[in-house]
C-alpha cells in the first residue's frame, strides 16, 4: 500500500556516535527506533477509493481526488467488492464491449492491464453498510472520494539492521526489522478475498529521512513482506533513486 509511505515519526535523538559505536550518520538506537516505528504505524489508515473511476495499465497510483486508478488499486477495489465492503458498477461503455459476460477477477485484472484493450474500463465504486461501519471517515470531492480506515495492531519483535545513510544531502537511516501485524476485521476480509497469502510474521526495510529542523525522524519509504519470503517491491529504492 503505497499510500502509507512519508507518514510523520518522531524520533528523541540519543548518546554520541561514538557512545553507539557508529563512525558516521546521525545516532539512533534500536530501542528508538524500534518504538518509533510502532508508535507510528498503529496510526496507519488506508483508503477504500469511491466515486467515479478508471483503470489503465500505465496509471500511477492514484489519491482520492484522481479519476485514474492503477491496475493496483483496482486488484483491491474487486477484492473489496467480493468481500463484501464495496459496490463496483461499470459504465455503458464498457459493458457493451464485454457484451454482458460475466468476467472473474483474474480476467479483469488481465483486461486492465492489457496493450491492445481497445476501450476504458470506468465504473462507479459505492461503499457498502459494512464499509461504513469501520469507516474512520467518508470524504468526497467532485465525483470522486474516500473511505478511510485502519489497518491494524503492529508490533515490531526485533531490529535486524540499523545502519546510517547519507544521500542527496540528507541524512537517513536503513531499519530492518521483524514484526507482527493484526489487520482490523475490513482489511483481514479484502486480504482473505484475494490471491495473495499474508503471514502475521513479517519483515520490512524501512527508510527513515532526519529532520534537522524538529530534531526528529521522517519514514521516507518502506517494503514489506511475509518473513519468509522475498521483497516484492522496490519503494526504498525507487525513493532513493530520485535523489541527486
Amino acid at each position: 500500500m503505497r499510500m502509507l509511505a512519508g507518514l510523520f515519526l518522531s524520533f528523541a535523538l540519543v548518546a554520541p556516535a561514538a557512545a553507539q559505536g557508529i563512525v558516521q550518520g546521525i545516532p539512533l538506537t534500536d530501542a528508538a527506533a524500534k518504538k518509533g516505528i510502532e508508535l507510528n504505524w498503529n496510526k496507519l489508515t488506508s483508503n477504500l477509493l469511491l466515486g467515479e473511476r478508471m483503470v489503465g495499465k500505465d496509471n500511477p497510483a492514484a489519491s482520492c481526488t484522481d479519476e485514474k486508478i492503477s491496475v493496483g488499486q483496482f486488484e483491491f477495489l474487486l477484492d473489496a467488492e467480493a468481500a463484501g465492503y464495496a459496490k463496483i458498477s461499470y459504465w455503458k461503455e464498457f459493458r457493451d464491449y464485454i457484451e454482458s459476460k460475466t468476467f472473474s477477477r483474474a480476467e479483469l485484472l488481465a483486461l486492465a492491464s492489457s496493450d491492445s484493450l481497445n476501450t476504458k474500463i470506468k465504473f462507479t465504486v459505492i461503499p457498502t453498510k459494512k464499509a461504513e461501519q469501520n469507516k474512520i471517515s467518508l470524504s468526497v470531492t467532485g465525483r470522486t472520494g474516500c473511505l478511510r480506515f485502519r489497518l491494524g495492531d503492529y508490533t515490531i519483535d526485533k531490529v535486524l539492521k540499523n545502519e546510517p545513510l547519507r544521500k542527496g544531502g540528507k541524512d537517513f537511516r536503513t531499519i530492518l526489522i521483524t514484526y507482527r501485524m493484526t489487520p482490523e476485521p475490513m482489511l483481514r476480509d479484502i486480504r482473505a478475498a484475494s490471491a495473495v497469502a499474508y503471514d502475521a510474521s513479517r519483515k520490512a526495510i524501512v527508510l527513515i529521512q532526519h529532520n534537522p529542523e524538529k530534531s526528529n525522524w521522517d519514514i521516507a519509504a518502506f517494503d514489506a513482506a511475509n518473513k519468509g519470503e522475498e521483497f516484492k517491491t522496490r519503494n526504498v529504492d525507487d525513493y532513493l533513486a530520485k535523489l541527486n
